[in-house]
């Protein structure tokens, strides 16, 4: 990823992937200011929006869960 901060303008980030609810989840830290953002398949998305799509995925879990039982 070539990215920067945009608070600060860096180029020191950290990105953690993630797969969540069959969406591609990306959080980015600026290692000097400590911003942070969301991606969701490649678009910022609030973190309003990350948790509704974790609590989404959870739900479908425990649905997935209860038919194996």
């Amino acid at each position: 990823m070539d990215a920067v901060c945009p608070v600060c303008r860096e180029r020191d980030l950290v990105v953690i992937d993630l797969d969540v609810a069959h969406h591609a989840l990306t959080l980015i830290s600026c290692a000097a200011c400590g911003a942070k953002w969301w991606r969701r398949d490649g678009d910022e998305v609030s973190i309003t929006e990350v948790v509704s799509l974790v609590e989404e995925d959870a739900r479908a879990s425990r649905g997935r869960r209860r038919q194996r039982a």
